[in-house]
């Protein structure tokens, strides 16, 4: 009786003959692989020295994924940029953009290939390629060619002057002949400055849920049990995949238990099982890389092809010899010796300074005046030198605009430091005229040095 009464409570109405009857029976067996994507770590990429053209590196990276999906590929910075002045310094870029180009083998079953290049400034919101609707299992190749500065050209390198090896500071002075004067120019050290760029890689897959694994079982039954003192009492039941209960006791499963061994009732189960993931599913991957590479310090001045273009020659330089001159004028100056140079390419491609030095603070010497009377000659001829050019403040990151350095008639030197520059530089050598005093026959030199050194 009480069987019968607990069995009601799990019972819904069937058709006995529905079991009875079976003749034969439709089984599904499915199951699901999880989603997969993975990708092989990728190398920094390291370029060295960027000023050589046509750099480029080709990389294969491992690729593995079971299901369709989109790479979505993101650049940092837009380009490798400069690891101090990412805004660059003066005329000089401090973003070098590049250009990234991924091919990668598909399978639909039969194989492609996908391809799709991208620029860095495109990179900056994602570069997005798509297996359309093939999967991969054989890797892909990233190729990435570095460009130019944008709207930016590096200097000139026809026809710029270049100091001999030798010097520690690669200085070269040019000694001027007699009645010539000098000039010197300095490259500046070479020393590695790094720029660095982060690329950020990443595969995403739109996720679906797990699929649960098959574990049912079935109970239902219908006849009639004898009950002592109460008598045949009809049972009718079925119950489906029966669950624990109040502390932990599975009644449905115990009372379908209980059918099946009063020969009233049947069971059906159905366990399905396989072996999980060997590690967990990855249906999103990033994988970043870097680029990186050097730009070498340097200074460079166009000074001619030859040291005549640096031996600057007044020629005579006159002097009031008229018979009738007044005794207080006579072999004075007749006017300003004065000498103009200009290059139109000069400059340092990081902070630099500008200097000017002489190598007598008299300026135009006479080595071998003979005797004079030191009231009435002398025998020296002071100059002046302005040397111009457009640049920037040390460490700025603006646009440039006029600098100038002044080494005076009684100075002996001058030095300017300043931004990374480039532009056209003019030189003037000023001697006025020595009015107070008559000047020593003979010939007159000195030498002035130029130096525009990396900091």
């Amino acid at each position: 009786m009480l069987f019968a009464l607990a069995a009601a409570a799990f019972a819904v109405p069937a058709n006995a003959e529905e079991i009875r009857n079976v003749k034969s029976l439709d089984i599904a067996v499915s199951g699901a692989i999880r989603q997969h994507c993975a990708m092989g770590s990728i190398a920094n990429m390291d370029f060295g020295n960027l000023e050589r053209r046509g750099l480029g590196i080709e990389t294969r990276v491992a690729l593995d994924c079971n299901v369709p999906f989109t790479m979505t590929i993101k650049g940092a910075r837009g380009g490798l940029t400069h690891t101090t002045m990412p805004n660059g310094q003066g005329p000089y870029s401090g973003v070098l953009p590049y250009n990234l180009a991924v091919e990668m083998p598909v399978r639909y079953p039969s194989r492609q290939t996908v391809s799709q290049s991208f620029n860095s400034r495109q990179l900056l919101a994602g570069g997005v390629i798509s297996s359309n609707g093939g999967i991969a299992t054989d890797g892909m190749v990233l190729a990435v060619e570095l460009g130019q500065p944008s709207g930016e050209a590096e200097l000139s390198r026809k026809g710029r002057h270049r100091c001999p090896p030798g010097s520690p500071t690669r200085r070269c002075k040019n000694h001027a002949a007699p009645g010539f004067l000098g000039r010197a120019y300095n490259r500046g050290k070479k020393i590695m400055k790094k720029i660095l760029s982060g690329t950020v890689a990443a595969i995403a897959l739109i996720a679906t849920p797990a699929v649960a694994q098959t574990n049912q079982t079935h109970y239902a039954g219908t006849g009639s049990v004898s009950i002592p003192f109460v008598g045949s009492v009809p049972v009718n039941y079925t119950i489906t995949n029966p669950q624990p209960g109040l502390f932990g006791i599975n009644a449905g499963k115990l009372l379908g238990d209980l059918g099946v061994a009063l020969e009233v009732g049947t069971r059906y189960r159905a366990v399905a099982d396989a072996p999980s993931d060997s590690e967990t599913a990855t249906p999103t991957v990033n994988v970043e890389f870097s680029l990186s590479g050097t730009v070498n310090r340097d200074c460079s001045f166009y000074a001619g092809n030859t040291s005549n273009a640096r031996n600057i020659d007044f020629g005579v330089i006159g002097v009031r010899t008229g018979n009738n001159e007044n005794v207080n004028s006579a072999f004075e100056m007749v006017g300003p010796a004065e000498a103009n140079i200009d290059t139109l390419t000069a400059g340092c491609n990081t902070n630099n300074s500008v200097e000017i030095s002489k190598d007598d603070i008299r300026g135009l010497v006479n080595a071998n005046p003979g005797g004079y009377d030191t009231d009435e000659f002398q025998a020296n001829i002071p100059y002046s030198v302005t040397a111009s050019w457009t640049g920037v403040a040390l460490n700025a990151q603006t646009t440039g605009s006029a600098q100038s350095l002044v080494v005076p008639t009684n100075g002996n030197a001058g030095l300017k430091q300043q931004g990374a520059w480039r532009s056209r530089m003019d030189i003037d050598i000023v001697a006025p005229a020595v009015t107070n005093k008559g000047l020593v026959a003979g010939s007159y030199t000195g030498k002035t040095t130029l130096t525009l050194r990396a900091l």
